[in-house]
């Protein structure tokens, strides 16, 4: 049933049924481990934990955490091998509405109280337009290529087409997949129409679909080519789901992926 409402009350423009769920959360997307070390370079059994991404609209965002926030202590207390996974656990899921204290690892740091609380973990985490001298970069941070937030997408593409912008840097280092749906409108927006009418993917399924591949190209509805034995999905021109994707068309010729 295609979806007509998003949980938080709004009307959606990609209709596709992908619904976003809350979750109870610090707004932690992302952390990274670090051992700390004497002067002669030996481990001092403590850790540190680096924030590596911040959903927006999140206790971590509204309290100033961004990517590079180094934690020293957790609840007043050093972080150790003996409970870095419990530690690191929890600011990634806690599961409920708990309250932590995390010290940044400077001198005369104050602990920072955090409350997690139900937000949307949107993966769209930053966009904005860096301009450097007849550039005007587009930098795009997408931890996930989540369908659910492909609405929140589409307005960080927008933002960066209202840029007028000539080259994009779309940082990935912390996305793990997700729908090939949303990747495939992604690189259409890059694209524009240079993609128009190109293939996106090629893929097979398991070998005893392959073996009556008419039969599963009739069950699922796929495109088939019989010349490189592959089903295959073309880049999307024009609809997705309800948007027309030509007017979100950034038409780039370069494109720096982290």
């Amino acid at each position: 049933t295609p979806l007509t409402k998003a949980v938080d009350g709004t009307k959606p423009e990609v209709n596709h049924g992908v619904a976003k769920k809350k979750e109870y959360g610090f707004g932690i997307a992302g952390l990274m481990g670090v051992r700390f070390v004497d002067g002669n370079n030996q481990p001092t059994g403590e850790y540190g934990l680096v924030v590596t991404s911040v959903y927006p609209d999140s206790p971590a965002s509204e309290a100033g955490f961004r990517r590079g926030t180094f934690f020293a202590q957790y609840n007043g207390a050093a972080i150790t091998a003996a409970n870095l996974n419990s530690v690191y656990g929890t600011l990634i899921a806690p599961g409920g509405a708990s309250t932590v204290k995390l010290t940044e690892n400077k001198q005369g740091a104050q602990p920072v109280s955090l409350t997690a609380r139900e937000i949307y973990p949107n993966p769209v985490i930053h966009s904005e337009v860096i301009t450097s001298g007849a550039h005007r970069i587009g930098y795009l941070v997408y931890d996930s290529f989540d369908a659910a937030y492909d609405d929140e997408l589409l307005a960080a593409v927008k933002k960066l087409k209202d840029g007028n912008i000539t080259d994009m840097v779309l940082d990935l280092r912390n996305n793990g997949g997700g729908h090939v749906i949303s990747s495939n409108m992604l690189s259409s927006c890059i694209g524009g129409a240079a993609c128009r009418d190109k293939v996106f993917q090629f893929y097979r399924y398991n070998e005893e679909c392959m073996a009556s591949w008419e039969q599963t190209a009739e069950l699922f509805g796929q495109k088939y080519d019989p010349a490189a034995e592959r089903f295959y999905e073309k880049f999307y021109d024009g609809d997705y789901y309800g948007v027309d994707l030509r007017n979100y068309a950034l038409n780039m010729t370069r494109l720096y992926v982290l």
